[in-house]
């Protein structure tokens, strides 16, 4: 089955979800970006902070089950510190999968603050910018199905939060999975 992603009708299911359900749809994409994250700290070495940005993704979390953010610090800036610069002569192509999970974890801390559906949309396209990114540098995997993976989850998360406001646990255990397809493309980028 083919999924396909249109921000536009993205955007226009999250407007009438509640704040919390906006937040949880996004932290549920960021969090299956997040093993992408830790792929290039294991590549880029000194230059990543993956327990920063774990710190950060967890505070959506709690602010998302909780109604209140855990941590000290600001999610959104601590995410943002950790997007790799473009033009940063160690860029390496691991450095695509790590702006996108950051930027995701901004995007969900955004949806958080804000309520706006517009941060939420921008924060599940990095899911799809991922798969398609990987699809193009040579994944083992081909180009349709890793973007009809993110498409589906993205589809999946959304689709919890309107039938059920109340499963955002059962939101945060299936996309920390193992079987997610971020762990998925994270296990076969250089396989």
């Amino acid at each position: 089955m083919t999924h396909s992603y249109d921000e536009r009708v993205i955007h226009d299911r999250l407007a009438p979800l509640a704040r919390s359900a906006k937040a949880a749809v996004a932290a549920a994409t960021a969090e299956r970006l997040f093993p992408l994250y830790v792929l290039y700290s294991h590549a880029a070495r000194e230059s990543s902070d993956p327990g920063a940005l774990r710190t950060a993704l967890d505070d959506v979390w709690s602010a998302v089950l909780d109604g209140v953010p855990h941590g000290s610090s600001d999610p959104y800036e601590a995410a943002l510190s950790l997007v790799p610069n473009a033009d940063d002569p160690s860029w390496i192509p691991e450095s695509a999968f790590a702006q996108n999970a950051a930027a995701a974890v901004a995007y969900a801390w955004r949806v958080w603050v804000t309520d706006d559906a517009q941060q939420a949309a921008w924060g599940l396209r990095q899911a799809i910018e991922a798969a398609d990114y990987a699809a193009g540098s040579g994944s083992s995997a081909s180009s349709g199905s890793l973007v009809d993976a993110a498409a589906e989850a993205i589809e999946h998360d959304i689709a919890v939060v309107e039938s059920n406001t109340d499963g955002f646990r059962a939101l945060l255990a299936e996309s920390t999975s193992h079987d997610s397809w971020g762990w998925q493309l994270a296990d076969r980028w250089h396989g």
